[in-house]
């Protein structure tokens, strides 16, 4: 028979939305659907009905064997008191035990180092044994048995008891093969027994099913705290938090040992990894358990409080901590620290004005993987995204690969905040930068144009509309035009006005002799476009036809790059 609890470990994978960002890696736990005490393993632990029923197992004189005696077996009551035991189970079912009496207010600690052997699994009991040899489990604890791949090892058995009756009890600490035996593979039990009142007000805490509950700060940075108290080398406490977020936490517990587990299948505990001093909590469910022991031998072990601390150590991770670049334009902009190893989400803000087009960036490199950038306005309601996986990324006339999202002043109400996703530990800080650049180009016409006497010439077009060379986006900044020109009349040169008129616009006169006309962005001129041109011929001399010939129109404009894939006309980003 598997004697077993009858509930399992619950694995929530409930997660937050960020708003409404379409992204494959929301961070964020809903802290209101997380009952703690409903995600426990069963305080019931063993059904003691059922158990007493089977008296194969609970006789003591069938089915068991003493694996030793503890020493001073009566009641002791001056000081504690450690041995250790190791042995086999050679048969599915069997059991080994250690007998010991506890007086009132005695504590008993006891610990079981599994066989490595995924194969083999053992649970740690300790029953009261009446005068008739029968077993009542009082106290239990029964994990199943999971070799970590990580680590190689197992989690230990561990329980605890405070003996509060007034009289003398005698109590079996029994290890049970639940599934499977050896001759090959031992076991090792560890026994403590302390006095009355040398225990902390947490105990019996020595295992996940009956862990002391821990709750995280409502607000950031989100951190837990609390004493007790170690007695015996193999006294464990355990904890039970839920956590707001993923990411990485430091969790200390003074001098003493500190590992973290999450749940896996049922009743199965795994370690969670290690990186830069900090636990990495990223499993689909919120809950995990911390285990405060000692490492040391019974000779070096020293009994004493600690302070257990847990703290979110995640940088810049919700839109309250965004780190603030200040204004985009700024050459000094203040610059985020590094993203801990661990975090896969974070948020910046900066200023922007609503005419303001930018653009966002992030490296990449050969071992980066999935990234996303989205984009939320100053409310947080989210704007825009962009996935490496689906599109966005760009590489410039260098070889360099980053992953960009376009932003439109007009769509931020004055700050914009990122929040950048990431699946490892590759760069994570953006860069901003205007998508608005300053290009140029010469664009010539084969038409010619005739004037005779005073007035205007006939029209020379510059057809611009479908001149692949420009960006769609292009708005002029400046025009410069020259023109060449001859006359029936030999020597002579007319006065001459110039005249330019973008497509769709009227007619700009020239107001200087540089032949620069008075076009500037604040027209909102597109350079694509039909341009017609003709001059206003001033005679001194008679008749006199003059031809126009040789237009050439010098363009300087400001295009948007996010229109032309980023790198059109040699856009660099450094």
């Amino acid at each position: 028979m598997k004697v077993k609890f009858t509930s399992f470990l619950c694995a929530f994978a409930i997660l937050v939305s960020l708003f409404a960002m379409p992204v494959s890696a929301a961070e964020v736990f809903d802290e209101n659907t997380v009952d703690i005490p409903d995600i426990l393993f069963s305080n019931d632990s063993y059904d003691a009905k059922e158990l007493e029923e089977n008296t194969q197992f609970y006789d003591l004189t069938s089915g068991g064997a003493v694996l030793g005696n503890f020493e001073n077996n009566d009641a002791r009551s001056a000081s504690s008191v450690t041995q250790e035991f190791s042995g086999y189970i050679t048969e599915q079912g069997a059991f080994q035990y250690v007998p010991l009496n506890l007086s009132s207010g005695q504590i008993v600690h006891a610990t079981l180092r599994c066989p490595e052997n995924r194969l083999l699994d053992y649970d740690l009991m300790l029953c009261s044994v009446d005068e008739e040899g029968n077993l009542t489990p009082v106290a239990t604890c029964g994990l199943d048995t999971y070799v970590d791949p990580d680590t190689g090892k197992t989690v230990d058995e561990s329980l605890s008891y405070i003996h509060n009756q007034a009289s003398t009890q005698t109590y079996a600490v029994v290890v049970l093969a639940v599934s499977g035996s050896s001759e090959t593979d031992p076991f090792t039990l560890t026994v403590s027994l302390d006095v009355a009142g040398s225990y902390d007000d947490n105990e019996p805490n020595d295992n996940a099913f009956k862990a002391t509950q821990l709750n995280l700060s409502s607000t950031e940075p989100y951190s837990a705290s609390t004493s007790a108290s170690l007695n015996v080398v193999n006294d464990q406490d355990w904890y039970v938090i839920s956590i707001r977020r993923k990411g990485p936490y430091e969790i200390k517990a003074g001098n003493y040992s500190v590992e973290v587990y999450s749940v896996q299948d049922e009743n199965a505990l795994k370690s969670v990894r290690k990186s830069g001093g900090n636990f990495i909590l990223d499993n689909d469910s919120p809950v995990y358990y911390i285990k405060v022991f000692s490492n040391l031998s019974a000779e070096d072990f020293a009994y004493g409080p600690y302070t257990l601390t847990v703290t979110d150590q995640s940088k810049y991770a919700s839109f309250g901590t965004a780190f603030d670049l200040g204004d985009w334009t700024s050459t000094n902009r203040p610059r985020p620290g590094a993203i801990p190893s661990g975090q896969y989400i974070a948020y910046y803000k900066f200023d922007i004005g609503p005419e303001d087009k930018v653009y966002a960036s992030i490296t990449r490199d050969l071992n980066s993987g999935p990234q996303t950038i989205a984009l939320y306005d100053a409310s947080g309601e989210y704007v825009d995204s962009r996935n490496s996986e689906t599109g966005g990324v760009i590489t410039s006339a260098s070889g360099r690969k980053r992953l960009i999202i376009p932003i439109d002043g007009s769509e931020c109400k004055g700050t914009a905040y990122l929040c950048v996703i990431r699946k490892d530990d590759s760069y994570m800080n953006p860069s901003i930068a205007t998508r608005l650049q300053r290009m140029s180009g010469t664009y010539k016409s084969s038409e010619t144009a005739t004037a005779t006497n005073t007035g205007y010439s006939t029209i020379i077009n510059c057809n611009l509309r479908n001149t692949a060379s420009i960006p769609e986006t292009a708005v002029v900044e400046s025009v410069k035009v020259s023109v060449g020109y001859s006359t029936n009349v030999s020597g002579a040169r007319p006065g001459m006005v110039y005249y330019l008129r973008p497509e769709g616009r009227d007619w700009f006169e020239e107001t200087n002799t540089l032949h620069k006309f008075d076009i500037g962005l604040k027209d909102n001129i597109n350079v694509r476009g039909n341009w017609q041109f003709r001059v206003y011929q001033t005679v001194y001399l008679g008749n006199i036809t003059t031809k126009y010939l040789n237009l050439t129109l010098d363009f300087t404009w400001y295009a948007d790059i996010a229109e032309n894939n980023y790198d059109l006309f040699g856009v660099s980003y450094g």
